[in-house]
């Protein structure tokens, strides 16, 4: 993160100079290229879990190495549908009630 903090400084002073102006673009280069490496070396390391889950026939496995944020997802959504389905059941409950009272 020092690159980007950095950055961040060089933008404050980029319109003083020529050079500094330079000196900002560069760093929004390697900025960008430290991210686009970052990016691919991720990917990389899902593809290669992917592969070897998938070779000893594991992809229950796969779950694991999700994402917390992909995890928590999953869950709240879990968790919706069963609300939805408790709601639903309600609905059809006392609409069975109301049949039988009238």
């Amino acid at each position: 993160m020092g690159k980007i903090q950095q950055k961040r400084q060089l933008k404050l002073v980029k319109e003083n100079s020529a050079t500094a102006e330079a000196e900002y673009k560069r760093k929004c280069n390697e900025v960008k290229a430290a991210v686009r490496q970052d990016k691919n070396e991720w990917l990389d390391k899902q593809c290669h879990d992917i592969e070897k889950h998938h070779a000893e026939h594991r992809t229950r496995g796969l779950q694991a190495s999700q994402s917390p944020q992909k995890k928590m997802a999953t869950t709240n959504f879990s968790n919706q549908r069963e609300e939805e389905k408790n709601i639903n059941r309600q609905i059809r409950h006392h609409g069975k009630i109301d049949r039988v009272l009238q």
